[in-house]
């Protein structure tokens, strides 16, 4: 096939050279690659003496592999710094799939926590009756109570105790009402394992990221997604909230609270927090970053692989029934499709960008 571009990143060009055929360069988002090769689809305009030469030419199963190839280079990306990860880097504990976490040091006495007695080192083992393993386990399960009072089994020391906890009720920007608990996580000391396990725990960990990647795409391109993060661009940058008569500032917003997409200028922030905090907790960033790449581009619209894909196999399907005839999409037909599609992803675009702007997550 003849490959005319192929640049990092999308949007406007930033800088380019010529060899060949092939023009090389950089685009200023710096998020994924583009590669053009002539005779993508029937619009394309193309020189005669390439029509050998052109996606459309090629069987199914070369175009198959160009169409997934990018999504399958960020996805073996994923794979290898997570097995790099629990091999030889070590990870935080609680990284791993199942690992216990204690409560850290900074428990405010005004918090639920602190209030019930609370204390840094203390291992939650379930709330309300549910057994705690992740402190995203945790947080899930009181996030689901807001105002209500809930057992709490915790071991301390050798000691196993049962306590009651009054979870504050939290309203973020106006959203529905979420549980307060007031504490964080401390994990165990950074850890490697063997080279058997860590196989094991790579691919665990990748099917987590890919299934809440697909949750994560599910609820954001969903009609009420897309117009929750249109009434957080409306409503502007977020207040502190306020808690008490007295009008004291609320505790630390729970970090969920803020959970919304966000853009390559939203990535940068957060791994620079993460670079900061813990180096090698930026990894795991990388690899949730390449992992929605893989997952985003092969959604089966046009113009992304996915779409390609999604046509390819039509084809063929198509081909078989006209006896091996080939068959080929008026890709005039999708252009109102691929048109909104486009339209979905300059708003997303704009959206994260002006929020991460002018109202960061965290900040």
């Amino acid at each position: 096939m003849k490959v005319t571009e192929f640049f990092i990143g999308f949007g406007p060009r930033i800088w380019s050279f010529r060899k060949g055929e092939t023009e090389y360069g950089i685009k200023a988002i710096p998020a994924g690659a583009y590669v053009k090769i002539v005779g993508m689809h029937n619009l394309d305009e193309f020189d005669p003496a390439d029509d050998d030469r052109t996606y459309m030419s090629k069987p199914y199963w070369r175009r198959l592999s160009v169409a997934v190839a990018g999504s399958t280079m960020h996805f073996i990306l994923a794979l290898a710094t997570l097995f790099t990860l629990f091999a030889f880097v070590g990870t935080p504990g609680g990284e791993h799939p199942g690992d216990a976490w204690v409560v850290a040091e900074g428990v405010e006495a005004s918090s639920p926590a602190g209030a019930a007695g609370v204390r840094t080192g203390d291992r939650i083992l379930s709330v309300d009756g549910e057994a705690i393993g992740t402190f995203e386990e945790f947080t899930a399960i009181v996030r689901a109570r807001p105002g209500e009072d809930v057992p709490v089994v915790l071991e301390r020391g050798a000691e196993t105790l049962t306590i009651d906890v009054a979870l504050a009720a939290r309203r973020p920007d106006s959203a529905e009402a979420i549980g307060y608990f007031g504490v964080g996580p401390e994990r165990p000391a950074r850890e490697t394992v063997g080279i058997g396990s860590a196989v094991g725990d790579t691919f665990q960990s990748f099917g987590r990221v890919t299934s809440d990647t697909f949750e994560g795409l599910g609820q954001v391109l969903s009609p009420s997604g897309l117009a929750d993060l249109g009434s957080r661009v409306l409503s502007g940058p977020s207040t502190p909230a306020v808690e008490g008569d007295e009008g004291r500032p609320a505790p630390p917003r729970d970090p969920a609270a803020d959970a919304r997409p966000v853009s390559i200028l939203g990535v940068a922030d957060i791994g620079a927090d993460l670079v900061r905090n813990d180096p090698t907790t930026f990894l795991f960033l990388f690899v949730i970053l390449n992992v929605f790449i893989g997952v985003f581009n092969l959604v089966p619209l046009l113009p992304l692989d996915g779409g390609h894909v999604a046509i390819a196999t039509y084809e063929k399907i198509r081909s078989l029934f006209r006896r091996g005839e080939p068959y080929h999409v008026d890709v005039v037909k999708l252009l109102p499709l691929t048109y909104a599609v486009v339209l979905v992803l300059v708003f997303l675009g704009i959206s994260t960008i002006y929020l991460d702007i002018a109202d960061p997550i965290g900040g």
